[in-house]
Protein backbone atom coordinates (compact mmCIF):
# COMPACT_ATOMS: atom_id res chain seq x y z
CA UNK A 1 0.00 0.00 0.00
CA UNK A 2 2.98 2.47 0.81
CA UNK A 3 3.83 2.32 -3.11
CA UNK A 4 0.25 2.48 -4.24
CA UNK A 5 -0.44 5.38 -1.99
CA UNK A 6 3.07 7.05 -3.44
CA UNK A 7 2.62 6.15 -7.14
CA UNK A 8 -1.59 7.59 -6.96
CA UNK A 9 -0.33 11.01 -4.66
CA UNK A 10 2.67 11.12 -8.29
CA UNK A 11 0.10 10.50 -10.96
CA UNK A 12 -2.65 12.35 -9.37
CA UNK A 13 -1.61 15.49 -7.86
CA UNK A 14 2.31 14.98 -6.40
CA UNK A 15 3.52 13.51 -3.79
CA UNK A 16 4.17 16.51 -1.14
CA UNK A 17 0.59 18.09 -1.39
CA UNK A 18 -0.10 16.34 2.01
CA UNK A 19 0.68 19.47 3.97
CA UNK A 20 -0.78 22.23 5.60
CA UNK A 21 -2.64 24.61 3.38
CA UNK A 22 -3.59 21.73 1.41
CA UNK A 23 -5.67 24.80 -0.67
CA UNK A 24 -2.60 26.13 -1.67
CA UNK A 25 -0.95 23.49 -2.72
CA UNK A 26 -2.90 22.81 -5.88
CA UNK A 27 -4.33 25.01 -8.13
CA UNK A 28 -8.14 23.53 -8.36
CA UNK A 29 -9.65 23.56 -5.05
CA UNK A 30 -12.51 25.13 -2.63
CA UNK A 31 -11.56 26.38 1.24
CA UNK A 32 -14.71 26.23 2.93
CA UNK A 33 -15.47 28.12 6.34
CA UNK A 34 -17.36 25.84 9.52
CA UNK A 35 -16.59 27.55 12.35
CA UNK A 36 -17.87 31.36 13.18
CA UNK A 37 -14.68 34.43 13.47
CA UNK A 38 -15.56 34.01 16.88
CA UNK A 39 -14.23 30.70 18.18
CA UNK A 40 -15.58 30.00 21.73
CA UNK A 41 -15.44 26.84 24.05
CA UNK A 42 -18.45 27.90 26.10
CA UNK A 43 -21.02 27.74 23.82
CA UNK A 44 -21.30 23.82 22.58
CA UNK A 45 -23.92 24.72 19.32
CA UNK A 46 -20.72 26.10 17.81
CA UNK A 47 -18.73 22.52 17.61
CA UNK A 48 -21.86 20.63 16.98
CA UNK A 49 -22.49 23.06 13.59
CA UNK A 50 -19.40 23.03 12.42
CA UNK A 51 -18.82 18.94 12.92
CA UNK A 52 -22.47 18.83 10.97
CA UNK A 53 -21.15 21.35 8.02
CA UNK A 54 -18.17 19.25 7.41
CA UNK A 55 -19.79 15.67 7.21
CA UNK A 56 -22.13 17.40 4.98
CA UNK A 57 -19.18 18.58 2.46
CA UNK A 58 -17.54 15.07 3.42
CA UNK A 59 -20.67 12.41 2.50
CA UNK A 60 -21.30 14.80 -0.45
CA UNK A 61 -17.55 14.29 -1.93
CA UNK A 62 -17.15 10.67 -0.51
CA UNK A 63 -19.52 8.65 -1.77
CA UNK A 64 -20.40 5.10 -0.15
CA UNK A 65 -18.31 2.72 -2.12
CA UNK A 66 -15.84 5.26 -3.33
CA UNK A 67 -11.69 3.46 -2.34
CA UNK A 68 -9.99 6.04 -0.20
CA UNK A 69 -6.87 6.61 1.61
CA UNK A 70 -6.91 7.60 4.98
CA UNK A 71 -3.56 9.48 5.77
CA UNK A 72 -2.29 10.54 9.50
CA UNK A 73 1.43 12.98 9.99
CA UNK A 74 1.72 12.76 13.06
CA UNK A 75 5.40 13.63 14.88
CA UNK A 76 6.75 11.95 17.86
CA UNK A 77 9.25 14.05 20.51
CA UNK A 78 12.20 12.21 21.62
CA UNK A 79 13.29 13.03 24.91
CA UNK A 80 14.20 15.30 26.52
CA UNK A 81 12.60 18.00 24.14
CA UNK A 82 9.15 18.68 25.64
CA UNK A 83 6.04 19.32 23.67
CA UNK A 84 2.21 20.27 23.85
CA UNK A 85 0.41 17.33 24.70
CA UNK A 86 -0.24 15.46 21.17
CA UNK A 87 -3.81 14.20 21.96
CA UNK A 88 -5.49 10.86 20.61
CA UNK A 89 -3.68 8.46 17.92
CA UNK A 90 -6.58 8.71 14.91
CA UNK A 91 -5.20 4.96 13.93
CA UNK A 92 -6.63 2.38 15.39
CA UNK A 93 -9.10 4.44 17.69
CA UNK A 94 -11.22 5.55 14.96
CA UNK A 95 -11.33 2.97 12.89
CA UNK A 96 -14.96 1.09 12.44
CA UNK A 97 -13.71 -2.39 12.04
CA UNK A 98 -10.83 -3.34 14.45
CA UNK A 99 -9.51 -5.64 12.23
CA UNK A 100 -8.40 -3.07 9.55
CA UNK A 101 -5.64 -1.51 12.10
CA UNK A 102 -3.33 -4.27 10.80
CA UNK A 103 -3.76 -2.59 7.51
CA UNK A 104 -2.09 0.14 8.32
CA UNK A 105 1.44 0.96 6.55
CA UNK A 106 3.77 3.07 7.73
CA UNK A 107 4.87 5.36 4.28
CA UNK A 108 7.50 8.14 5.56
CA UNK A 109 9.58 8.09 8.81
CA UNK A 110 11.83 11.27 8.88
CA UNK A 111 13.99 11.86 11.75
CA UNK A 112 14.43 15.56 12.80
CA UNK A 113 17.49 17.34 14.32
CA UNK A 114 18.32 20.12 16.37
CA UNK A 115 20.98 22.64 15.25
CA UNK A 116 23.49 21.04 17.86
CA UNK A 117 22.40 17.54 15.65
CA UNK A 118 20.48 15.96 18.98
CA UNK A 119 17.23 14.08 17.83
CA UNK A 120 14.32 15.92 18.48
CA UNK A 121 11.23 14.42 16.89
CA UNK A 122 10.41 11.71 14.21
CA UNK A 123 7.51 12.64 12.06
CA UNK A 124 5.88 10.06 10.54
CA UNK A 125 2.83 9.08 7.92
CA UNK A 126 0.67 6.37 7.93
CA UNK A 127 -2.60 5.57 5.20
CA UNK A 128 -4.97 3.04 5.48
CA UNK A 129 -7.24 2.18 2.26
CA UNK A 130 -10.71 1.57 3.10
CA UNK A 131 -14.40 2.97 2.08
CA UNK A 132 -15.89 6.07 3.78
CA UNK A 133 -17.88 3.94 6.03
CA UNK A 134 -15.14 1.72 7.53
CA UNK A 135 -13.72 4.98 9.38
CA UNK A 136 -15.64 6.82 12.13
CA UNK A 137 -14.85 10.15 10.32
CA UNK A 138 -17.92 12.36 12.29
CA UNK A 139 -15.95 11.83 15.49
CA UNK A 140 -12.46 12.47 13.69
CA UNK A 141 -14.02 15.86 12.75
CA UNK A 142 -15.11 16.43 16.46
CA UNK A 143 -11.90 15.68 17.43
CA UNK A 144 -9.70 18.08 14.91
CA UNK A 145 -12.54 20.91 16.02
CA UNK A 146 -11.18 20.35 19.65
CA UNK A 147 -7.68 20.86 18.66
CA UNK A 148 -6.74 24.23 19.55
CA UNK A 149 -9.15 23.85 22.65
CA UNK A 150 -7.80 20.41 24.39
CA UNK A 151 -11.26 19.58 24.32
CA UNK A 152 -11.52 15.83 24.63
CA UNK A 153 -11.28 14.18 22.16
CA UNK A 154 -8.83 16.20 20.21
CA UNK A 155 -6.40 15.12 17.45
CA UNK A 156 -3.71 17.37 16.83
CA UNK A 157 -2.40 15.23 13.50
CA UNK A 158 -2.95 16.14 10.04
CA UNK A 159 -5.71 13.52 8.67
CA UNK A 160 -6.62 13.56 5.00
CA UNK A 161 -8.52 11.70 2.93
CA UNK A 162 -7.53 10.60 -0.74
CA UNK A 163 -10.65 9.68 -3.11
CA UNK A 164 -8.66 7.44 -5.35
CA UNK A 165 -12.26 6.75 -7.26
CA UNK A 166 -12.97 10.73 -7.96
CA UNK A 167 -9.75 11.68 -7.62
CA UNK A 168 -10.60 14.31 -4.63
CA UNK A 169 -8.50 15.27 -1.53
CA UNK A 170 -10.06 16.56 1.79
CA UNK A 171 -8.70 17.98 4.65
CA UNK A 172 -10.22 19.57 7.73
CA UNK A 173 -7.22 21.74 9.73
CA UNK A 174 -8.99 22.50 12.56
CA UNK A 175 -12.66 24.26 13.84
CA UNK A 176 -12.10 26.81 11.25
CA UNK A 177 -12.42 25.39 7.97
CA UNK A 178 -11.47 22.54 5.78
CA UNK A 179 -10.06 22.02 2.22
CA UNK A 180 -11.29 20.37 -0.76
CA UNK A 181 -8.82 19.78 -3.55
CA UNK A 182 -9.49 18.04 -6.88
CA UNK A 183 -7.19 16.81 -9.96
CA UNK A 184 -10.12 18.22 -12.25
CA UNK A 185 -12.22 21.40 -11.92
CA UNK A 186 -15.20 19.11 -13.07
CA UNK A 187 -14.53 16.98 -10.12
CA UNK A 188 -15.39 19.82 -7.75
CA UNK A 189 -18.02 21.65 -10.03
CA UNK A 190 -21.17 20.60 -7.63
CA UNK A 191 -19.89 21.14 -4.82
CA UNK A 192 -18.86 24.40 -5.74
CA UNK A 193 -22.47 25.26 -6.76
CA UNK A 194 -24.51 23.55 -3.86
CA UNK A 195 -22.28 24.66 -1.16
CA UNK A 196 -21.24 28.17 -2.26
CA UNK A 197 -22.73 29.81 0.86
CA UNK A 198 -19.90 27.51 3.00
CA UNK A 199 -16.85 29.27 0.94
CA UNK A 200 -14.43 31.19 2.94
CA UNK A 201 -14.93 34.87 1.78
CA UNK A 202 -10.92 35.33 2.22
CA UNK A 203 -10.17 33.03 -0.35
CA UNK A 204 -13.81 33.23 -2.47
CA UNK A 205 -12.69 35.59 -5.26
CA UNK A 206 -9.54 33.35 -6.31
CA UNK A 207 -12.33 30.00 -6.07
CA UNK A 208 -14.57 31.58 -8.46
CA UNK A 209 -12.35 32.22 -10.93
CA UNK A 210 -11.37 29.00 -10.85
CA UNK A 211 -15.13 27.48 -11.15
CA UNK A 212 -17.15 30.05 -12.85
CA UNK A 213 -19.01 29.05 -15.78
CA UNK A 214 -18.63 29.99 -19.66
Amino acid sequence: MKFELLDYLNKNFKDDILSPALFYNWDIGIRFELGSPYRGTENPEYFIKLRERAVKIFEFVFEENDDLFVIVNSFEAVEPYEVFNQGEGVFPKYIKNKNDAGQVVCVKEEKNFEEEGDLSSISYQHCLKCKRDDIDYSRIFEALANRDFFREPYISDGVYFANVSQDIIFHMYDDRGLDVVAKNKENLQKLYLIFNNWILDYDRKQIDETFKLG
